[in-house]
């Protein structure tokens, strides 16, 4: 899983959306890490597919709170920004 996910991170740099998605699908189905499904939001993200991503989200910070606020900060998610759904998961929750 770690080979897929820096290839992923690799592939996320070159500007590569659609090959660093495959490698993180692949990565999370040998484990789920949180890393993953964030990683797997930000590119969703960028490619303008916004229930994809926001359920990578969600998922990333079910598995550790910290992802909502690196997600408030990551220009990844720019995109986003205006939606209600994303705004509403990065809601600190009560």
């Amino acid at each position: 899983p770690e080979d897929y996910y820096y290839a992923a991170i690799v592939e996320k740099n070159r500007g590569n959306i659609e090959a660093a998605i495959e490698h993180l699908k692949k990565a999370s189905k040998r484990n789920g890490e949180d890393r993953i499904f964030f990683l797997l939001a930000c590119c969703y993200a960028q490619r303008g597919d916004a229930g994809a991503s926001l359920e990578n989200l969600r998922r990333a910070i079910e598995a550790d709170d910290r992802n909502r606020v690196l997600a408030r900060h990551d220009r990844d998610f720019d995109p986003l920004r205006a939606l209600p759904d994303f705004q509403n998961l990065l809601a600190v929750s009560a």
